[in-house]
């Protein structure tokens, strides 16, 4: 969570709104007194999960596509 002004938020709405759109949350103080706080008006966009190859970093295949795993594969890593 950032921390503004209202000067400076004012100068740089563009910037801030940039940060907020990610999914920062942004607080805008005045006479150093915290007044407002910006948030997202949904959450953060996630991957696309449904995309083959989004994990390709972090699947790992245990035994055939077509056929269950047991949990000693699992468990052993074979």
């Amino acid at each position: 969570m950032s921390t503004t002004t209202v000067e400076e938020f004012q100068r740089n709405v563009g910037g801030y709104l940039a940060e907020v759109e990610k999914g920062h949350e942004l607080v805008i103080s005045k006479n150093n007194q915290p007044f407002a706080r910006l948030v997202p008006a949904t959450s953060v966009p996630r991957k696309n999960r449904t995309k083959i190859g989004w994990a390709d970093s972090t699947l790992k295949i245990l035994g055939p596509v077509t056929g269950p795993v047991l949990e000693e594969e699992i468990r052993t890593g074979a």
